[in-house]
């Protein structure tokens, strides 16, 4: 698989050695996509740039940042920050967040590198802040390992574990399990630096059995992982195979990837003081700072001890007591500034909180106002639409009101015409006669005083000829009221009928008496019958001939 990452890798690289005329962002973009998988071939795209033909600054900044990050994943640890400083403000400046958060990530880095531990912690505070805004667990996970090896250099592990295992969890999360079974050495170790052998036992051991079949790198560095749980449990023999067998897995690459003091303290604990002065005049090598390193000196008194040199061995011991107390200065020096940010960040925090509480309330009592204001209009709205269908049908009842008083004036003004033209002028002192003689018909005198003709008129209206043709009109203006109300009430008399015929075109009580030949008691309680009978019919028409007959 990695063969395949080598000539993916090349095959991107040679179009710039042929003279290619690929822009400069694209093989920028290039070094960035296979930063990851094969950094050294990105490394190798990047160191391939000059820097002095790159004159947009958003390709300045991104290549000082990439060569940054390659520098650092291929273990060529920048201890000058001014580089990365300028990628950090610009990304700063522009508010690009994902360049942001890797700019400061690995700023943070450099300073960890230089041992510049306020600022290392400042700077990975700022790249996990970011990653979370950005929800980017990755690089989550990367800032608490980078914190808690901040905090493991300040001599307060208990806090580096408490980190080593939100970096575990993180990768775990992201599916990283490289850097998940790395995270959990580290986690093994942080146990050993605070005396928990056991635990720190216990996660080399689950990891030596869940992860046998992993890369020979991953495997001597989970050997060398037990050297130290083992010298501080006092089993040197068991320290001395995990690191043979660590420089089995290692093969060439051994003496790079050991600890030289740690490995020169076994080869003490284990009387073999040549392997020890060995691997001292190794660190000496390669350390230029191995005189100011608490590690270099503890290896050295072990190996004095086991020679019995005790003048020697207490000099190293000063030596390192020194270098101890020193470092302890220096962390105390870090912990009150720690104090001192992290009291100025509360402050902020608290005025934060402050800001955000006051904009809530706002906004809550905004949106209360909203939905209070909302539900009124609402209803008001609702009330004035019911409203406004209840006058509407107010106004509809009033317009078939006045229509049907207008159809019914109508419907009245013709028929009094016709019925007038029917008794032309006879109708009025018919009428006149028949309320006066209903009145006086008992008198002895008045009969004799009333005329042969008006008895003899009132014969004539008793006639059937009149009765049909007062019929006639009463059906042409109502809508055939008469002959509807003889289908449907088949049962009632031709008296009943004409009762009726009279009473709807207007002829008064007394006359309507007269006319059918009875006297005014038998008319009311005829038509009470009449209009109990209709009342309770079936007709399809009984409101129309109720609401026509007796209104």
């Amino acid at each position: 698989m990695k063969i395949i990452l080598y000539v993916i890798s090349i095959l991107l690289i040679l179009p710039l050695h042929s003279g290619c005329t690929t822009p400069l962002s694209k093989r920028l973009q290039d070094a960035d996509a296979i930063m990851e998988s094969v950094p050294d071939s990105a490394l190798y795209i990047l160191d391939s740039i000059d820097i002095s033909t790159i004159s947009n600054e958003s390709d300045l900044a991104l290549y000082k940042l990439l060569l940054t990050q390659a520098r650092e994943k291929n273990y060529h640890f920048e201890k000058n920050d001014s580089l990365i400083s300028e990628a950090v403000r610009y990304y700063d400046d522009n508010n690009d967040k994902n360049l942001s958060m890797r700019a400061h990530y690995y700023k943070g880095a450099v300073n960890l590198n230089s041992g510049n531990l306020t600022t290392a912690l400042r700077e990975n505070l700022e790249a996990l802040n970011l990653a979370e805004d950005l929800a980017d667990t990755l690089y989550m996970a990367r800032c608490h390992d980078e914190i808690a090896s901040i905090y493991h250099g300040l001599h307060n592990i208990d806090i580096a574990l408490i980190h080593r295992k939100k970096a575990y969890t993180l990768f775990k999360k992201r599916r990283k399990e490289d850097n998940a079974r790395f995270a959990l050495i580290d986690i093994a170790r942080e146990h050993a630096a605070l005396g928990n052998i056991t635990q720190s036992l216990n996660v080399l051991d689950s990891l030596s059995i869940n992860y046998t079949t992993c890369d020979s790198v991953f495997t001597g560095i989970l050997n060398q992982s037990y050297i130290q749980p083992y010298i501080k449990d006092g089993k040197y023999d068991k320290a001395f195979e995990k690191y043979q067998k660590s420089k089995h897995f290692w093969n060439a690459a051994a003496y790079e990837m050991q600890n030289y003091p740690e490995t020169a303290e076994l080869f003490a604990k284990c009387n073999m003081p040549d392997s020890a002065r060995h691997y001292l005049l190794l660190e000496r090598a390669t350390n230029p700072n191995w005189d100011e390193s608490q590690w270099y000196h503890s290896a050295k008194y072990e190996l004095y001890k086991s020679e019995n040199r005790p003048d020697s061995a207490i000099a190293e011991l000063e030596k390192w007591a020194s270098l101890a107390f020193e470092s302890l200065n220096q962390t105390l020096k870090n912990e009150a500034s720690f104090t001192e940010r992290d009291y100025h960040s509360y402050r902020a925090n608290v005025e934060k909180e402050k800001a955000d509480k006051y904009l809530s309330n706002f906004i809550y009592a905004f949106i209360i106002y909203l939905f209070l204001t909302t539900i009124f209009f609402i209803f008001h709205k609702e009330k004035i639409r019911r409203k406004k269908i209840e006058v509407e049908n107010e106004m509809y009842k009033i317009r078939e009101m006045s229509e049907k008083l207008i159809k019914n004036e109508n419907i009245n003004l013709k028929q009094n015409l016709l019925i007038q033209k029917l008794f032309k002028n006879r109708f009025k002192t018919l009428n006149a006669l028949a309320n006066c003689y209903f009145d006086k018909k008992d008198s002895e005198l008045l009969r004799k005083s009333i005329i042969n003709d008006f008895e003899n008129e009132i014969i004539k209206l008793r006639q059937p000829q009149f009765m049909t043709e007062l019929k006639d009109i009463a059906n042409e203006c109502n809508d055939n009221i008469i002959l509807r109300l003889k289908n449907q009430m088949p049962k009632f008399k031709e008296k009943d009928i004409n009762l009726l015929t009279l009473v709807l075109t207007g002829f008064s009580s007394r006359a309507v008496c007269l006319f059918i030949d009875i006297n005014i008691g038998n008319y009311y309680n005829k038509l009470s019958r009449i209009k109990a009978r209709i009342a309770k019919s079936e007709a399809p028409d009984k409101d129309f001939f109720l609401q026509s007959f007796f209104q």
